[in-house]
């Protein structure tokens, strides 16, 4: 807390690991911000509104979560507490984006068709790999979320 207020720069709450492919994405996406992964999207939410709730920040506290689990209404209202999701149900889905791929190689100054290639299998091989994973997380995610806030 005592970084986060002291930071000049503004903040982005985050679902996620300190050092996580997602945290990883957001500090290429978004240099203006300090990137802080708060494990849960429950955290992000939680924080965010807490941290905007403190009338004297220099900086802007926004949240992006994963929109996987979450109804489209729910994610409309959050915007509204600086809570934000992507279009896709969560950031490691924008490797399937051939575009996106694309930008973030010539960012990292390593690209060509290879590398988008040969990260593309990776991803769905992945994806394959933990299929009944995350449909298990789904469900329990919307049965939490049912039970939480319905």
């Amino acid at each position: 807390m005592l970084r986060l207020l002291g930071s000049r720069k503004n903040n982005l709450f985050c679902g996620g690991q300190k050092g996580s492919v997602d945290e990883k994405i957001y500090n290429t996406l978004l240099p203006g911000f300090t990137i802080t992964p708060v494990e849960f999207c429950f955290n992000v939410i939680s924080y965010t509104k807490v941290f905007n709730k403190v009338s004297n920040l220099i900086m802007k506290v926004l949240g992006l979560i994963d929109s996987d689990y979450h109804e489209t209404d729910r994610l409309e209202k959050l915007k509204s507490d600086n809570v934000f999701s992507f279009s896709t149900s969560e950031p490691e889905n924008l490797f399937l984006d051939e575009s996106f791929l694309d930008f973030l190689t010539k960012k990292l100054l390593v690209h060509n068709k290879n590398v988008v290639q040969n990260i593309k299998v990776k991803v769905m091989s992945q994806l394959r790999k933990n299929m009944e994973l995350r449909i298990s997380n789904y469900v329990s995610m919307k049965i939490n979320y049912y039970f939480t806030y319905i």
